[in-house]
């Protein structure tokens, strides 16, 4: 399971979630990516015991919703949420069990079982919901992809991202309110295969041109299968195109770059 934090800056912070992700007996956090461009931390943990699994993801949820506010989040990357996205990937497939699991996280994070946390809105994909409908999907009706006047993704959902503010009645979620939460936004959960992420720094090239690069490698675009792509610009003037693998036996990272280079070349860049 990959939790993803809005958080990856603030190593005092970051310790402090590592913490409660290590605090479930039977549940091993196997990695801690902290991105500090992108401004989140992914946390891998792993477990032969669903409701172990179930309790560590739990906790570390609840550590970060306690302890940090979207308000002041401002990074290179976009975000739902706090708890922006937690990702099951069972290792014995994808067996009508993974819906069960995700719905059982996913109900438990919502709740708002303590004072701190209220309950929150939250989104199925992938084999947690009845559609099997994908994350991108549901990202982009909530204004994933749009960036402040200044670049990036700054403060809460309502103040950039969300087409009618805070409201999601016309795109209500799956479980809690059909109000994103200002401090902590909407959580996604979802059980797929593992994604692979790879992300191609570009030098000399102006973001206008990265983005038709993005398009140009995703499936949506016409390109790769199974490859989902975005021009990113951080801080330090770095352009990069960011990619997910949803299937990396269909476009593996070597045929991706081979790709990428082959379009880049042929548009003299």
């Amino acid at each position: 399971c990959n939790v993803y934090i809005s958080e990856g800056r603030d190593k005092a912070l970051i310790g402090k979630l590592e913490a409660a992700a290590q605090a479930t007996p039977g549940v091993a956090l196997v990695n801690v990516f902290q991105d500090e461009p992108y401004h989140r931390t992914g946390f891998t943990l792993v477990s032969g015991q669903p409701d172990r699994l179930t309790e560590a993801v739990v906790r570390l949820s609840r550590a970060a919703l306690q302890l940090l506010d979207l308000r002041r989040h401002d990074a290179s990357h976009p975000r739902l949420g706090v708890v922006d996205h937690i990702a099951l990937h069972p290792l014995g497939g994808l067996a009508p069990a993974a819906a069960t699991h995700s719905r059982g996280v996913a109900t438990t994070v919502a709740g708002g079982q303590e004072e701190e946390v209220p309950a929150l809105p939250v989104y199925f994909y992938g084999h947690a919901h009845p559609s099997r409908r994908g994350l991108a999907d549901i990202r982009r009706k909530l204004g994933y992809f749009r960036r402040s006047p200044e670049g990036g993704w700054r403060g809460g959902l309502e103040q950039q991202q969300l087409p009618a503010g805070n409201d999601l009645s016309a795109f209500p979620p799956d479980l809690g309110p059909a109000t994103a939460s200002a401090r902590w936004g909407v959580v996604t959960i979802g059980a797929t295969p593992w994604v692979g992420n790879y992300n191609v720094p570009l030098s000399g090239v102006d973001m206008a041109t990265a983005r038709k690069l993005a398009k140009a490698i995703s499936e949506r675009g016409g390109g790769l299968p199974g490859v989902q792509a975005m021009a990113l610009q951080h801080a330090d003037g770095l352009v990069e195109v960011a990619c997910n693998l949803l299937d990396a036996a269909a476009a593996p990272p070597g045929t991706l770059q081979a790709r990428l280079e082959g379009i880049a070349g042929a548009w003299g860049l």
